[in-house]
């Protein structure tokens, strides 16, 4: 994030950006170093905005190009994307993704970012930046209309493609309960449906409908499926709990256990924190969909859209569908995984205590769960051999030398 201010130091150029929440020190300080080269739509974050007060009050008086996007209230103006145009002023990168210019969002939440380097794309981003400047907080019918299109490019010289949302993009500016589908998350649905392997996922508060219940459907019509994924649990508004969904072992259920810190002290470590303080809400803050990750046909998913139909029809957002980049999906559904790892192993600590881990077997019986019919782990061991075969076949084979030994790595 921070390169492409160091880029403009550079390079020359500017930067255009719209952001929901400005409260990290370190990042107001880059904006007002910037402040002859950054031009910022900042939104409120509730009726008083008393969190984004001070750093909208600096950025005004340190004389910066700051447009103040007040949105309906019950709406927010959710986005946090950066586009780089170079000296010329043609838009040349977009920095997207789901972290909020917060100290919870950089230190204390599961959140992701994504640059990419795509005049095409980022003239897209740059359109919309100038619409949500000229639409000043009204999501009025003509800004939403506008949204209400697909925006498809082509990346890494034509082998990514890469297909663009924006929201708001709904007729009506609520969700009401026999809403429409929206196209946005239509077109995510329509990926979900044609996954042949895996849909993985990570999301915050994404509401009903969203992924998560597709994820349900996509499972229920394909038993196959190796269906991982984790979200701070919308239904534990007091709490602000995460659940974890998967396929169990019984063919057609899901289960969904709640995730829990490590309580105890141990050595010399201090017991572990959930989250960053009690009256912390996101826990995990992705909004990111993985299908089939290590196949041709990989798609991912990613933006600051919460991956629900309140997010199109309330909330300022951008969606990114990459299709493709094997590579990219790769390491993403390495981090779902991993977040998805940590809370499962921290539950089964809080559900079973000291039976949680009994010791090594002392013979083979080990291996059982990973040849049972049905069984979680023959599943999850498949997807991972689909993605050891795909390292494999784009490895290239080590040339025989005197000098080989048995400590080579590929």
């Amino acid at each position: 994030m921070l390169g492409l201010f160091d880029q403009v130091d550079q390079e020359g150029g500017e930067l255009f950006v719209a952001l929901y929440e400005l409260t990290d020190p370190e990042l107001e300080q880059r904006l007002l170093q910037g402040k002859d080269y950054v031009h910022l739509i900042l939104s409120n974050t509730g009726a008083d905005d008393a969190e984004n007060q001070p750093a909208r009050q600096a950025l005004h008086e340190a004389g910066i190009d700051i447009t103040d996007r007040t949105v309906p209230n019950g709406h927010i103006g959710h986005n946090k994307f950066v586009i780089y145009a170079d000296r010329s002023g043609t838009p040349k990168a977009v920095w997207s993704g789901s972290t909020n210019w917060t100290d919870t969002g950089l230190c204390a939440q599961s959140n992701n970012g994504i640059l990419i380097e795509s005049p095409e794309l980022a003239a897209i981003y740059k359109d919309y930046w100038d619409r949500l400047k000229e639409d000043a907080g009204e999501q009025s019918a003509a800004f939403r209309k506008e949204n209400c299109q697909a925006h498809d490019v082509k990346a890494d010289h034509g082998s990514t493609g890469v297909t663009a949302w924006f929201s708001s993009n709904t007729k009506q500016k609520n969700k009401t309960s026999n809403s429409d589908a929206p196209e946005d998350v239509t077109a995510v649905f329509e990926v979900m449906d044609k996954a042949k392997e895996a849909v993985l996922f990570l999301v915050f508060q994404p509401g009903s409908p969203s992924v998560v219940d597709h994820a349900a459907e996509a499972e229920n019509q394909n038993s196959d499926l190796f269906i991982r994924g984790a979200a701070t649990d919308p239904k534990a508004a007091e709490d602000f709990a995460t659940s974890l969904f998967h396929r169990s072992a019984s063919p057609g259920t899901s289960e969904v256990v709640a995730a829990a810190a490590i309580n105890d002290q141990f050595g010399w470590w201090e017991k572990e924190l959930l989250k960053a303080s009690p009256g912390a809400h996101a826990i995990i803050h992705d909004k990111i969909v993985v299908v089939d990750p290590f196949s041709q046909d990989c798609v991912v998913i990613t933006g600051s859209h919460n991956l629900g139909y309140r997010a199109s029809y309330n909330n300022d957002e951008n969606l990114l569908i990459i299709k493709g980049n094997q590579l990219l999906a790769a390491a993403y559904a390495t981090h779902i995984m991993d977040i998805y790892d940590h809370y499962r192993w921290r539950y089964t600590l809080q559900q079973k205590g000291g039976s949680a881990w009994s010791g090594l077997a002392i013979d083979d019986s080990w291996q059982d769960k990973y040849f049972m019919k049905d069984s979680l782990a023959k599943k999850e061991l498949n997807f991972w051999m689909s993605a050891a075969n795909l390292a494999m076949a784009e490895t290239p084979a080590p040339k025989a030398s005197a000098k080989s030994h048995g400590r080579q790595h590929h």
